[in-house]
């Protein structure tokens, strides 16, 4: 247990509305936490009125917890806030001051590093920078579908009728962990996870949200040009979780296992793990030896797809 939170006022809401910002202003870093399912559960309908019981997770999350999902207005802040990070971090390393003016494309997408580019949503910000903070116009971006090899243009696509506009406070640091923002009067808490070149991840209403940021130019190139990711299928291999010794293995090429089976023994850290099967299947390559040495996402054994 990292911690116990408990708030209290003099109803019930006022208490919860208390732990909904402590949730969010709570900086952790380093450790897994469950801030993320605590935020939801927080605001959930059933819980907010009281009808609970020890039953309450299986019947509100059947599937488990998988993030929360942004209706539109969450989504403008998201995209804003974070289109407004990549903007104020550019200009520094760009040594600009005074007014400027960026056009952005920006993608959100659940598992980014292994999604085919052609069939995330864009949003495309203009975002223009002043005395005050930022003004970030969002709409929706159509990537590039057919491209001529002879006589390429490149032309940003985007709706106007479904334009959108929000202005974020220029009230932040880059090093700050904690960014306060005011939208439609409410008050929102956002935590900067990260920021490198292309994408600003940020902790918002309790789940971390990687967007994916770059100018319109690269984000054409990119969508026109970058081939689909090779898909894993992770059912069908056994990979090292760490860095380890092969103590045993206990299959052969062409054997039949079952789910659960085991399939090979790593010991690491002075333990051994016994590593099995995730489905039923037939061996088709056993790529370690006993007393080999393996690195964390080797692929030890594969199955028969």
């Amino acid at each position: 247990m990292i911690c116990k939170l408990v708030t209290y006022g003099p109803d019930r809401q006022t208490a919860l509305n208390t732990m909904t910002k402590a949730l969010d202003s709570y900086v952790i870093r380093g450790v897994t936490h469950n801030i993320p399912l605590l935020r939801d559960i927080v605001t959930e309908k059933r819980f907010v009125s009281g009808d609970i019981s020890t039953k309450y997770l299986s019947e509100v999350y059947p599937d488990g917890f998988k993030g929360k999902v942004l209706d539109q207005k969450e989504l403008d802040t998201l995209i804003s806030v974070s289109a407004s990070i990549f903007a104020k971090n550019d200009a520094r390393i760009r040594n600009c001051s005074g007014e400027s003016q960026w056009d952005l494309v920006a993608s959100l997408n659940e598992n980014s590093a292994n999604s085919d580019p052609k069939s995330r949503s864009y949003i495309r910000c203009i975002v223009t920078r002043d005395c005050s903070g930022f003004q970030v116009r969002m709409s929706p971006w159509e990537p590039p579908k057919h491209i001529n090899q002879q006589d390429v243009h490149i032309t940003s696509q985007s709706s106007k009728s479904q334009e959108s506009l929000v202005r974020v406070a220029d009230n932040f640091k880059l090093s700050d962990k904690i960014i306060n923002h005011s939208y439609d009067g409410n008050e929102v808490i956002l935590q900067l996870l990260d920021k490198s070149i292309n994408t600003v991840c940020l902790q918002y209403l309790g789940t971390a949200f990687p967007v994916e940021i770059m100018n319109t130019t690269a984000a054409w190139f990119r969508a026109a040009y970058m081939p689909p990711p090779r898909v894993i299928d992770y059912g069908s291999i056994c990979i090292a979780p760490m860095p380890g010794l092969v103590r045993s293995i206990a299959v052969k090429v062409g054997d039949r296992v079952g789910e659960g089976q085991e399939l090979c023994i790593l010991e690491a850290m002075k333990m051994q793990n016994s590593l099995t099967a995730s489905r039923s299947g037939v061996i088709k390559k056993v790529n370690f030896k006993a007393g080999g040495s393996v690195s964390e996402g080797d692929i030890l054994v594969e199955l028969e797809k």
